[in-house]
């Protein structure tokens, strides 16, 4: 029996990995190498996942948590680390992500690879599929010849990072199949602002609060963010551009000193006033603010940076405390999809069988990874979303338990 597993990466490594020894399988890669996404997350460090209970796992999903109760529980984060801890030492770091003690990606994919290669598992590299044909067993066409399967396994991922080769070819796959596609739309990525922020570009405000109100979502949380060259990222902006994704729009509310109250921040405030009373009001920040940050909250409250500290309205100064703690900004919507982390969106996820990643429509066809609409915050759950679908799409694929 051969199976065919169309994309190398992290979904379809797992997948090879799933299959077992005695099958033959096969994995089609478009690029020179495996899981080149795998290498460029967590900044080349790989967030393997994160070591936390499956519980808090689903928790951390964003679209269709539940459909992943199977697949975690058959192949857990746990499982996950074991795996790689074979090889490579792992460490935990600040919120459970899980990383390679050595700090390198590569160490991750080579360990997988080895377990690839173990597995006898064929790689056929550059090679790119064009077209999935079911005919009494399954036709798979690329660019450079024909071959027949009697399974097939899509894990071509999603529409983000193109480079990596997630160009959204697995779509028209499973459309052609019968499949019904969920927009897919990028998720944990930068948001696009209506007000003109690019002379903040590259600023970086760490413990400030975020909160953001839309209908029944109310988000508000403390973090780090970051100004871009249109608008805002950061981990505090990429969860909340995955909590907003089919419908970008709304205030994002930053308070600039959320461990002050108003009442205490006035205070503060009328200490400095008096510490620098003959001086214009923008230097008057400087012990509070970042220098760009002052120019923005002076130009949000509508205030002249050249005004006199001794010249300034008790209103001026109630608006000042009201800015830095509620400096607002519009979101016109996200970044380029391209440069999203991951894609939302993808395979209706209410056509596959949870347990085991099988087409609910044409037997023999199974999914994994980015290409099922089942997305995650950051943390090493999207990748953790890869590695138990591939899995569990691989040892349902091959028949057989692989415990």
């Amino acid at each position: 029996m051969t199976i065919a597993i169309i994309g190398g990466g992290a979904a379809g490594v797992l997948a090879g990995i799933g299959a077992g020894t005695k099958e033959k399988v096969i994995i089609f890669e478009k690029n020179e190498k495996l899981m080149k996404k795998v290498y460029i997350t967590g900044k080349g460090r790989c967030n393997l996942t994160n070591d936390c209970p499956v519980e808090d796992i689903i928790s951390s999903l964003v679209n269709n948590p539940y459909f992943m109760y199977s697949s975690l529980y058959q192949f857990s984060n746990e499982d996950m680390m074991k795996m790689v801890e074979e090889d490579v030492p792992l460490k935990v770091e600040r919120g459970g992500r899980v990383f390679p003690v050595s700090d390198k990606s590569s160490d991750i994919m080579k360990a997988l690879e080895r377990r690839l290669h173990k597995n006898n598992v064929k790689i056929l590299y550059n090679t790119k599929v064009n077209a999935i044909e079911k005919k009494e067993k399954f036709m798979v066409y690329t660019n450079k010849k024909n071959y027949v399967a009697d399974k097939v396994i899509i894990a071509t991922g999603g529409i983000t990072y193109p480079a990596t080769g997630s160009t959204g070819d697995g779509y028209e796959f499973a459309s052609k199949m019968g499949h019904k596609i969920i927009r897919p739309r990028p998720g944990l990525i930068a948001l696009n602002v209506k007000e003109d922020v690019s002379d903040l570009e590259g600023i970086s405000l760490r413990n400030i609060g975020i909160s953001y109100r839309k209908e029944e979502l109310f988000y508000d949380e403390i973090g780090e963010v970051l100004y871009t060259k249109r608008g805002l990222s950061g981990p505090l902006i990429l969860t909340l551009s995955s909590l907003i994704s089919k419908s970008p729009g709304g205030i994002i509310h930053l308070d600039l000193k959320p461990g002050l109250t108003k009442e205490q921040l006035d205070r503060r405030l009328l200490r400095d006033f008096e510490k620098y009373a003959n001086r214009d009001i923008k230097n008057g920040l400087k012990d509070l603010l970042l220098n760009k940050m002052i120019h923005e909250v002076l130009t949000k409250s509508k205030i002249p940076e050249d005004r006199k500290i001794n010249q300034l309205t008790r209103k001026e100064r109630i608006d000042l405390v009201e800015t830095i703690k509620d400096l607002r900004y519009h979101i016109l919507g996200t970044e380029d999809a391209h440069r999203g982390i991951i894609t939302a969106g993808g395979v209706h996820v209410d056509e596959v069988d949870p347990s085991t990643m099988e087409s609910k429509y044409v037997e023999n066809l199974y999914f994994a990874g980015e290409i099922l609409d089942i997305d995650g915050l950051t943390g090493g759950f999207n990748l953790q979303i890869a590695w138990s679908t591939g899995f569990v799409a691989g040892k349902s694929a091959g028949g057989k338990d692989n415990e």
